[in-house]
This record gives structure tokens, sequence and C-alpha cells, in this order.
């Protein structure tokens, strides 16, 4: 069998095909990597101190780079230094200057109740991007009239229409007495005309109420609750259950409870003599039945006689 003979000048011109070729494929992998590389940047707007450049913008790898800027630590918070950094996702802004600053209403504050131990206090009401200042200025304990006046802070902007001064006042501790003590009511005793009576004691700085409700003349249970007045404390009970018992149930013509005294009967009998008096009573008419038989007896012998 005869060998096949190769030119070596068709060699060569075979071995520099083949090197162009590979070199084609290597200068089209070239040119495209730049390009696929540029579509997986992102673009994060990081914040600075300086006001007439807040944000620089920085191009990172879409997988890689970026987190430290947005929520790389526990609790998806960001690292310090970059807490007011953000991805510039509108593709349609080229630099972070275009970014809009972000929309914040202000909120009123709160003004709390004054008590007999302190006097009211006024609370700001945290909102994201707005700060306050107080005139005068404020601590706590003091009262009076106070003006809040909030602002928008660097990247945030007041929303339109939104209130940003705000005029309060500040109650003082008020007057107080010493606390005030609730007394028990009274209950008078019923006669046989009248239940018995409820009276409700009265104190500075206490009211009462009574259920059910009372009127003269009822009778029953009933509970009595005290209350303090504005500007004073209760000490002591407060709820007392008295029970008022209803009018006597008395004999016709009875007065309080007592029978009526029996009316005298005139006496007819003829009076006998106390015994003490009987036997000398007894010797007086014995003298004088005496005396009797003896006179008779006179008078009879002087008949005789004649």
């Amino acid at each position: 069998m005869a060998a096949l003979a190769i030119d070596p000048g068709e060699e060569e011109t075979n071995v520099r095909k083949l090197i162009g070729l590979i070199a084609g494929v290597a200068m089209v992998f070239a040119l495209t990597l730049p390009v696929a590389a540029a579509n997986d940047k992102l673009t994060i707007c990081h914040a600075t101190s300086a006001e007439n450049n807040p944000y620089v913008a920085i191009k990172v790898d879409a997988g890689a780079g970026f987190a430290p800027h947005l929520s790389d630590n526990e609790g998806n918070s960001p690292l310090a230094g970059h807490e007011q950094d953000f991805l510039l996702e509108n593709t349609d802004l080229e630099t972070c200057d275009q970014v809009p600053d972000t929309e914040a209403t202000p909120l009123a504050p709160s003004v709390t109740d004054a008590t007999c131990e302190a006097a009211g206090s006024l609370t700001l009401t945290a909102v994201e991007g707005i700060s306050y200042t107080i005139e005068p200025a404020y601590t706590e304990g003091d009262s009076g009239d106070f003006t809040v006046t909030a602002t928008a802070d660097e990247g945030f902007v007041i929303a339109d229409g939104a209130q940003t001064v705000f005029d309060v006042t500040v109650p003082a501790a008020l007057d107080c007495p010493d606390g005030a003590e609730a007394v028990a009511p009274s209950v008078s005793a019923p006669t046989c005309a009248a239940a018995g009576t409820l009276t409700l004691v009265a104190v500075t700085g206490v009211s009462y109420t009574v259920e059910p409700a009372y009127a003269v003349g009822d009778s029953g249970e009933f509970t009595v609750t005290a209350t303090a007045d504005e500007g004073f404390e209760l000490s002591g009970e407060t709820s007392f259950t008295v029970n008022v018992p209803a009018k006597k149930v008395c004999n016709e013509g009875t007065q309080g409870g007592n029978p009526p005294a029996s009316p005298e009967v005139p006496n007819t009998a003829m009076e006998l003599p106390a015994a003490s008096q009987v036997p000398l009573l007894a010797a007086i008419i014995g003298i004088i039945g005496l005396a009797i038989l003896v006179g008779s007896n006179v008078m009879a012998v002087s008949r005789s006689r004649r």
C-alpha cells in the first residue's frame, strides 16, 4: 500500500488556519465578557457627610460586595457608617444626586395630665427622618407653654401640607390637700310612724353614690360608694353596705311601741278601815254599847220606884 504524501506547504497553511480560528474565538470571548460583566453590576449610593456631595455612586458586582452597605449583619441592618446607603434601582436615573428625598410626616407631641405629686409631661413622637426642637427648652417636671417645631433630616422632605409647628401646654402639679377619707354613713332606728333613715356624712373632697337609689322612707339594703373629687386622693375604705330597717308594726293607738296607760276607774265601794284600826274601833263600839246598856238599866230602876 502506497503512503499518503503531505505537501509541507499545505500543512503549514492548515496550522495557520487553526491558529487563526483559535485567536478568533478568543477575541469573541474577550469582547463579550466585559459586556456580561457590565450587565452584572449594581450601583450603590453611599451616603457622605458632605453637603455639596451627599452621595457617592459605587458600582459593585451583583453577586458580591454590596451586602455590607445594606444588610450584612445580624438583624438585617446596615453596618455602622452605611445606614443611609441605598441601591440605585431606578434604571432611568444616572447618578445618586437624582434620587428624590423620602417624604416624612411629623406627628404632634403628647401631653399627660398633672397629678398631686407631679406636673404633666411632654413626649415627642419619633418619626424616621424628622427632628424636633422645643422652645423654651423643656425638661421633665417643667410646666407652661411650649412650641415644638419639626424639621426634615438629610435625605428626607416633609410631606406637603403636613403640620410642622405644635403649640402645647404642660399643666403644673395639682394643688391638692392631704388625702381625703370617706366616713361610713349612719342609720337611725325605726319608729311606729317611719322607717329608719340613711344619712351620709359630708367630707370635703369626697362624693357619694347610693345603690339602689335611696329616698327618705325607703328601707332595705343599700351600698354607699365614695369617690374622690377632682384634685383629691381618697384613702381608707370606699364602699359601705348598710341596712335601713322598715318602720315598726305597733298596736293601734300606741306611741313609740309602748302600750297606753289604763284609764282611772272611780272607786264606788265603801272604804274599809285599815287592819291596824280594827281593835280601836271595836273598843269604842264596846264602850258605847256598854254605856247604852247601863243607861237602859238605870232608867228601868227609876220607873220601878215610881
